[in-house]
């Protein structure tokens, strides 16, 4: 998920590469699911993230919409599948809360033990935390990471950031991500375009417009967003041969370049 501010309202205020060591390592949050319980809507899933849990699940995707562990939302003018947490409630049906006061709305994957069913295939928003990521205006240079030392208290130890996200920090999945959140930018862009193309203070010049003419205008911006939405959803959540996820991802990748 993206965030606006300044880096040091959300982190230590550095930036590390791969090879860094950092206070990441959680030592397995042993008695601690505090994540997983009240932050599961804010895990966006990649393709490559739909693509792992289908296959370890043995599900389709439209199946885990179905059974409620998954939900499809609009965030910043994508289509993007979140987790779906599952709101727990007491006798007379208000929410149950933690120790923190948060809500409890625990991940679909969360196990009774409170450790995670999937986490071979975790999510890869999962498999990064504490850290996130942090990617340059310049598409050219390579993406940071940072440490959301706010973000966890469970005691940590300092790790090596290419140890702890595994095959996160290696190719083809870091070409992934870039390529990924490119795409994701871009689309975002041209459905902003779409949006503001439409308001009211875009009018062309000279024209006075009835609230039905400005009505239809600000639809019709509505509708090319949400129809980019669509076709990006589309293109790149449909399903994946197993192994050959980087492959078909650029093939789908390049379809994309030659449209644009």
């Amino acid at each position: 998920m993206l965030r606006e501010g300044s880096l040091e309202d959300i982190s230590d205020g550095k930036l590390y590469g791969p090879t860094d060591m950092v206070r990441a390592d959680t030592c397995g949050c042993k008695g601690c699911a505090r994540c997983c319980e009240v932050m599961v809507d804010t895990i966006l899933l990649s393709p490559l993230d739909v693509a792992n849990l289908c296959e370890a699940l043995g599900k389709s995707f439209p199946e885990l919409v179905e059974e409620g562990a998954l939900e499809v939302r609009i965030i910043d003018g994508l289509m993007l599948p979140v987790l779906k947490g599952q709101p727990q409630t007491d006798e007379a049906g208000h929410p149950l809360r933690n120790a923190y006061g948060e809500e409890l709305a625990p991940c679909p994957f969360l196990s009774e033990e409170k450790r995670c069913s999937v986490h071979a295939s975790r999510p890869d928003l999962c498999r990064l935390f504490p850290l996130g990521r942090f990617y340059p205006e310049d598409p050219g240079e390579a993406f940071s990471y940072f440490l959301q030392d706010q973000q966890c208290d469970h005691p940590r130890v300092k790790t090596k950031i290419r140890k702890w996200i595994g095959p996160a920090a290696e190719e083809p999945y870091r070409k992934f991500l870039t390529d990924w959140h490119e795409i994701a930018a871009g689309m975002r862009r041209l459905s902003q375009e779409y949006l503001q193309s439409s308001a009211p203070e875009n009018a062309s010049e000279g024209v006075t417009e009835t609230p039905e003419t400005l009505e239809a205008r600000m639809r019709e911006g509505m509708e090319r967003s949400l129809s980019v939405a669509q076709r990006i959803f589309t293109l790149f959540y449909a399903p994946y041969t197993p192994g050959r996820f980087y492959e078909e991802f650029e093939q789908r990748r390049q379809s994309l370049l030659d449209l644009v």
